[in-house]
């Protein structure tokens, strides 16, 4: 994750009218982990949607 992602989320901000933008809820998964992933790297990917989804 580093400067791609955030190039990412700034152009899913640009859909302003999005519910998720409009409640600043856009999240980026890193896509090393969640497209190719271990099991343990599953886990991670799936705690981390946890988190920022109901955080």
């Amino acid at each position: 994750m580093g400067l791609a992602t955030e190039q990412e989320k700034r152009i899913w901000q640009t859909y302003k009218s999005l519910k998720a933008v409009k409640n600043n809820r856009i999240f980026i998964l890193d896509a090393d982990k969640s497209n190719a992933p271990t099991v343990s790297e599953f886990v991670d990917v799936i705690e981390k949607m946890k988190t920022d989804i109901y955080n």
